[in-house]
């Protein structure tokens, strides 16, 4: 696990090369460590509308969710990018496949 949640700002899909930063976010994880074989999940989202007190409101922001129990040394191997971690109450997390 982690799961990494990319999200941007609408007006930047034509400039930014959105496949280009899910392989930097997954190789940053990967390159961390951190992670068991086959457990790092990406998802991407874009925002149409958005509002914030700035010239340039655009953004890109990273949420990566975590379970519990990181070292503020190994927090610090996936933060090379701008990120928000969060770590997960693993007392109502459940995971379920479907097939």
């Amino acid at each position: 696990m982690p799961h990494c949640l990319i999200e941007y700002a609408g007006e930047l899909e034509e400039t930014l090369d959105v496949q280009a930063l899910v392989q930097a976010v997954y190789r940053c994880a990967k390159d961390s460590q951190l992670f068991a074989e086959g457990t790092v999940k990406i998802r991407v989202s874009c925002f149409a509308y958005y509002q914030a007190d700035f010239a340039d409101p655009s953004f890109v922001h990273l949420r990566i969710h975590l379970f519990p129990g990181r070292s503020a040394e190994q927090a610090s191997k996936v933060q090379q990018l701008s990120v928000e971690l969060l770590d997960i109450d693993t007392s109502c997390y459940s995971k379920r496949i479907l097939d």
